[in-house]
């Protein structure tokens, strides 16, 4: 778990500077090696976008973008939410968060690169000391904020921790980076799709770009999720399966992480096999739950060679409408 200890109390040694407008501000704190990101719900703006999924009720969703203000690794992350009076509040009231980075493309679905992801399940991530995101202050991040205004009122706040390790660490950490698949993915459209009753599976193939090892997964589901599975496309091969712990009604709490040798060399994935993502759902409800269905698989995934990696290019169409769908709610 990540230690909060001391990350205010040595306030001469922090850095605080508000970005984008009131909303949003940033602390670094070089003593605990932290980064802390705090986002201010304010009145909807005319502009934001707002989906419904399923069960949940509408959401707001809202981006807002800044400078990195570290060169290292990002190694922990973990969230918290408070009212408007400072109250700690659970983050079942949160939809969803995620934070950006502008600069990098995502090696299998179109779009700019999801460094963190977090749902209402999701709990805080810490990697080993050895092991990091690669991070530089010549980066464009950004966070995304999507919830349910009865649920997070004007003045709650959503703070988000990250701690890094510096860039002068000797031995260098191992480069990992973010590897998101989801089962119904499309360019400025929600992943969320409608569950029909009783047992349902909806799956994505895909071609991996590049070769490298998974160092570890986990995932995302809405209630009545049963599982999340990754195999081989061609041979039925299961590289792994998630089974998501369930309340006695079908309701989420929790997908587990598996954790593949991050002192070893984890698990390979093959660049140019093809590979089938698969999420498994059992609705007892008896009827249809409208955009009531998601999968999404989170890996951390070390590339064999990064310069293979595909290049973040405006001309590529999946980009650009990645990028102009992130625009239509950005928070300025």
């Amino acid at each position: 778990m990540i230690s909060t200890i001391g990350l205010f109390a040595l306030a001469h040694l922090a850095q605080t500077a508000p970005l984008a407008g009131p909303p949003i501000r940033i602390t670094t704190d070089s003593s605990q090696r932290a980064v802390i990101v705090e986002y201010r719900i304010a009145d909807p703006p005319a502009a934001a976008s707002h989906e419904h999924h399923g069960s949940h009720a509408a959401h707001v969703q809202r981006m807002v973008r800044f400078t990195s203000p570290i060169t290292g690794w990002f190694r922990a992350a973990r969230l918290e939410m408070f009212d408007a009076a400072g109250t700690p509040i659970s983050q079942r009231s949160l939809h969803h968060f995620n934070l950006l980075n502008l600069s990098r493309r995502q090696l299998v679905h179109g779009g700019v690169e999801r460094m963190f992801a977090a749902g209402q399940e999701t709990e805080a991530i810490e990697l080993p000391a050895g092991v990091g995101m690669p991070v530089s202050s010549d980066m464009t991040l950004g966070i995304v904020v999507a919830y349910d205004p009865s649920q997070l009122p004007p003045g709650s706040l959503v703070r988000l921790h990250l701690h890094w390790t510096p860039r002068n660490t000797t031995p260098r950490p191992v480069d990992i980076f973010p590897l998101p698949l989801d089962v119904n993915y499309a360019v400025g459209r929600s992943a969320a799709y409608d569950l029909p009753p009783g047992r349902s599976e909806r799956s994505h193939e895909f071609v991996m770009p590049i070769s490298g090892r998974m160092l570890g997964v986990g995932g995302h589901m809405h209630d009545y999720g049963v599982l999340l599975r990754l195999e081989e496309a061609e041979t039925g091969k299961r590289v792994f399966e998630l089974r998501a712990k369930k309340d006695s009604t079908g309701k989420l709490i929790s997908i587990p992480r598996e954790v593949y040798g991050i002192a070893g060399r984890g698990r390979k994935l093959e660049g140019g096999r093809r590979y089938r993502v698969t999420a498994v759902y059992d609705n007892p409800t008896g009827a249809m739950i409208p955009l009531g269905g998601m999968g999404e698989i989170g890996i951390g995934f070390t590339p064999d060679d990064m310069d293979d990696w595909p290049p973040l290019l405006a001309s590529d169409p999946d980009v650009a409408g990645d990028l102009a769908h992130l625009a239509s709610f950005e928070d300025r």
